[in-house]
């Protein structure tokens, strides 16, 4: 799956539950951490899909970041919303990884045919 894909899945699924924490009866303004990082990842997709290098790894480490900071908060309140965010964002970064290695090992095969 291509990055830019990836990252509007993740940022479509962060940005449905974190407005619906927000909008469920108590929920709370935090949940639009959630949504805010969402549209970051979507943003993100633009200059990834025209395979600008620097936003892919920027946003590789974002996704992390996203991934661990909802991992410890969720587990600190119990919540279960937090916690599947957390486990999308981190195969989404498992996803970003794969596909890192799928482009080096083909441009690893097209150096090798050009030699």
């Amino acid at each position: 799956m291509k990055s830019y894909l990836i990252l509007i899945l993740n940022g479509i699924v962060l940005m449905a539950i974190g407005t619906y924490g927000y909008v469920m009866p108590g929920g709370s303004p935090t949940s639009l951490i959630a949504t805010g990082s969402g549209f970051l990842m979507v943003i993100f997709s633009i200059p990834v899909k025209k395979e600008n290098a620097l936003f892919a790894h920027i946003a590789v480490g974002f996704t992390g970041l996203v991934s661990v900071l909802f991992f410890v908060v969720g587990f600190l309140r119990s919540n279960s919303l937090i916690l599947i965010m957390a486990s999308i964002s981190f195969v989404s970064l498992v996803l970003h990884i794969a596909d890192f290695f799928m482009r080096k090992k083909d441009r690893e095969k097209v150096d090798i045919s050009n030699s």
